[in-house]
């Protein structure tokens, strides 16, 4: 495939608190390997009590708003600069997520399933929970969200689809 013609999709910032650079640098490094654009899609902020550590701030919205409008003037006629946001599909948060995703025009916001119930289970933290839990039911219920998160229609693509295995815990349908 032409690498002209592809995109990093799925790209965080330092507000997120677990990545490094500016949007500007990304964009910069997309342009010299030769990508067509980015899309910066950071962790979307949630109410206080949701994932604190690992996301932006409510408060944080609009400054990366900022900085992702900044990459895209600084490379405008190089690499296309798009805003989205990686949102987390969590039952009971639907108006949080309405309201935020309402805030400013998305080019593309990522559905992602990060917990199960009050569990982070992709958080090297809380890695031994996988040792109480029946990988067979975890994944059945991993994928009801995920499918709930699909049939919400509020976001254009749904994110890493086996992120329960990122530890080594392969779904045991062979899926």
């Amino acid at each position: 495939m032409n690498p002209a013609l592809l995109f990093d999709s799925h790209m965080h910032t330092p507000l997120c608190r677990h990545a490094t650079g500016t949007p500007t640098e990304y964009a910069l490094a997309a342009e010299a390997a030769g990508l067509a654009g980015v899309t910066f899609t950071d962790h979307m902020p949630m109410p206080a009590w949701y994932d604190a550590p690992w996301r932006m701030r409510r408060d944080e919205l609009d400054r990366y708003v900022e900085m992702v409008h900044e990459a895209r003037e600084a490379l405008a006629g190089r690499v296309e600069v798009r805003l989205g946001l990686e949102a987390d599909w969590h039952p009971g948060t639907e108006r949080w997520l309405e309201e935020v995703l309402a805030a400013h025009p998305w080019d593309y916001v990522i559905g992602s399933v990060h917990y199960l119930g009050a569990w982070g289970f992709d958080n090297p933290e809380f890695v031994d929970e996988y040792d109480r839990r029946d990988l067979a039911d975890l994944y059945r219920d991993y994928y009801a969200l995920v499918e709930g998160a699909a049939r919400s229609g509020l976001f254009d693509a749904v994110g890493h689809l086996d992120l329960p295995k990122k530890f080594g815990h392969a779904d045991p349908s062979g899926a």
